[in-house]
């Protein structure tokens, strides 16, 4: 009962409470959100999204009229993985017999910090890798002139075991414009080693909102310079509520690890409504965690962060765009 209770209370907390009005035409890109049961979603941002929002503090989310839609922003454990299309092997004019030059083209420039990932058949090998930059004056002509190349990551690739498979190769990626690569493998004596099509992971956010029934929601985002959004607590119009920040493993292990240190038991304010206090008290027999005002404090509370991760797990269906 008093969990059933506990969910309702969660529900009602995040009823559709709709922002100020925003202006679309401010913003560069707009795409539609698919429409999806009423509810608690969960919306998965893409590499698109991920290239035009740096540091997402531009994303809105608003109805058909231009209402503000609040939203969290989450970041998951589990990378976004983007496939990219398979090698094949060109030569450069002055490449010698033993390189092999690959060219790889990401789908979008000023991606995030990013991890390349290459795969191989082969099991017992040892090769030296780079990945350099080609600068888009590259594609065009120059005459006698060659563009410098600057070498964007490198590495030793080696397996020596024949019955297992070859570990893959990580080449980390800065952040940056450049969307053209060329990926030089040194074969020596060796036959070109197999590559397999390379794979480039993301970081993986995702924005928790509530889908209120029968709107038409849409994603805006490409407006640099503007500050993260702030909506106000529904109980409490003084109490700063939802500014979305982004919620690191790191610091979910350190709230894990002060949960389970043992600290004296805090008595629960008298004075303040139920509403004004922490959501854990709807699940546990034990009293609220004394964590403070719901608006002020609601991430900090490691117990309510246990049940609402059940909650979301259990009920919620991440949309992708």
């Amino acid at each position: 009962m008093r969990r059933c209770a506990g969910i309702f209370l969660l529900l009602a907390a995040w009823a559709p409470v709709l922002g100020a009005p925003v202006d679309p035409g401010k913003f560069r890109y707009r795409r539609e959100i698919p429409a999806g049961p009423p509810g608690l979603t969960a919306l998965l941002l893409d590499a698109a999204v991920l290239s035009r929002s740096p540091g997402l503090a531009d994303l809105r989310i608003a109805d058909a009229r231009s209402r503000q839609v609040p939203y969290l922003l989450e970041r998951r454990d589990e990378p976004l993985s983007l496939p990219l299309p398979a090698l094949a092997r060109q030569a450069k004019p002055g490449d010698p017999p033993s390189l092999s030059r690959y060219r790889i083209e990401l789908p979008y420039p000023s991606l995030p910090a990013a991890r390349l990932v290459l795969a191989t058949t082969a099991r017992v090998f040892e090769r030296e890798v780079r990945l350099i930059e080609v600068p888009a004056t590259a594609l065009e002509p120059r005459g006698d002139r060659e563009p410098g190349e600057r070498t964007a990551a490198q590495a030793g690739w080696r397996h020596a075991d024949p019955e297992t498979p070859a570990p893959e190769l990580t080449l980390e990626l800065a952040p940056g414009p450049a969307t053209r690569f060329d990926l030089l493998v040194e074969e020596g004596d060796n036959t070109p080693l197999p590559l397999a099509p390379p794979r480039l992971l993301l970081p993986a956010n995702r924005l928790r909102f509530f889908d209120p029934e029968g709107a038409r929601l849409t994603l805006l985002y490409g407006q640099p310079g503007l500050a993260p959004p702030r909506y106000t607590s529904p109980s409490s119009p003084r109490a700063s509520w939802a500014t979305p920040r982004t919620r690191s493993p790191s610091a979910r292990t350190s709230r894990s690890a002060r949960s389970r240190t043992p600290e004296p038991r805090k008595e629960r304010s008298s004075g303040a409504p139920w509403w004004e206090r922490c959501w854990c008290c709807c699940w546990s027999s034990g009293g609220c965690c004394a964590a403070g005002p719901r608006g002020r404090d609601e991430v900090a509370c490691p117990r309510r962060r246990a049940r609402v991760e059940f909650l979301h797990g259990e009920y919620l269906r991440p949309t992708e765009i």
